[in-house]
């Protein structure tokens, strides 16, 4: 399995990126997963940010991201996703 510095290196702006609820998450009730092109888990939505999207999601609407841009501060890979909503 790719470290997060294998799977930046595969991500380019436009990117489509998956965002897949988990509900049961220990951590986060409203988690969202947030998974490259090919399904490699990236990270999460943060927390502070992702009960509307979680809501949303709960409701049967399809929500998914665009890479806008990414960098890597202090350790930490930060990516800017555009999410869109598509009403089934």
């Amino acid at each position: 399995m790719d470290g997060i510095d294998g799977i930046e290196k595969g991500l380019a702006p436009a990117d489509f990126l998956l965002l897949r609820r988990e509900p049961q998450n220990p951590h986060d009730g409203l988690a969202i997963l947030i998974l490259d092109p090919t399904g490699r888990k990236i990270g999460y939505i943060p927390r502070v940010k992702n009960e509307v999207l979680a809501r949303l999601m709960d409701a049967g609407k399809l929500v998914f991201g665009r890479l806008e841009s990414k960098v890597w501060l202090h350790g930490w890979l930060r990516l800017a996703i555009r999410i869109y909503m598509r009403d089934p």
